[in-house]
């Protein structure tokens, strides 16, 4: 009888080991972070400069509210790409008009998007390859001005509720670019723009940390 009941026990516990339950995380969010180098990493390029963008990192992506790894292997990141001109008032989002993009689009899925208020982006997929992702372009100012770049991982409702293992029912999931991690990217530039929510509200919110959102800030001149 005692063998029994003790199977009837291991039983139970094997069963609900293998349901996967909702849990408490910080934020009710996975937030996973992956990394990218933007290259020269300057304070003011020359219009014709090139400056390169690497993204590549392991399956095994670090996620910061549980301070631990998981393992990714067909995770849409959705990576992201906008360049905005801040040096005045009105912020200019149609700029990456006048950037020349170099990307391999036969190794890359990453195309250019205009909406409907001129804003422009360039957005597509990870090259998913050997273990690894892999992003990797080019972009080159043709005109002067104060730029904002983001390299961002864009969470959509349906790409939040990607499975992965171990992920908890009731969690959902997005990613944030670490850029040039341990550097400055100066965020203080942010105060020379005309543009009072970039300086009253964005750089209160982002000056500690302004890499890990993705962001760099830069001038071009002449």
């Amino acid at each position: 009888m005692i063998k029994k009941t003790l199977l009837f026990f291991w039983i139970l516990l094997t069963l609900s080991s293998c349901i996967k339950k909702d849990c408490e995380i910080p934020n009710n969010l996975y937030e996973f972070e992956i990394p990218a180098t933007l290259s020269p990493a300057k304070d003011t390029y020359k219009v014709g400069d090139t400056i390169s963008v690497i993204s590549r990192f392991p399956h095994q992506v670090y996620e910061r509210n549980t301070q631990r790894s998981y393992e990714l292997a067909d995770y849409k990141f959705n990576p992201e790409l906008d360049i905005w001109e801040v040096s005045n008032e009105e912020i200019d989002k149609t700029i990456l008009n006048d950037f020349e993009v170099i990307i391999d689009t036969s190794i890359y899925d990453f195309q250019k998007f205009v909406f409907s208020d001129g804003t422009i982006i360039y957005e597509g997929n990870y090259l998913n390859k050997n273990g690894e992702y892999v992003l990797e372009y080019q972009f080159i100012p043709t005109k002067t001005g104060l730029y904002m770049f983001s390299h961002s991982s864009f969470s959509s409702s349906s790409s939040a509720n990607q499975p992965f293992p171990e992920k908890c029912n009731n969690v959902e999931s997005g990613a944030w670019v670490r850029l040039n991690a341990g550097q400055n990217n100066n965020p203080q530039f942010l105060l020379n723009s005309e543009n009072e929510y970039l300086r009253t509200t964005i750089y209160p919110r982002r000056k500690d940390d302004f890499n890990g959102f993705g962001n760099f800030m830069f001038y071009v001149q002449e």
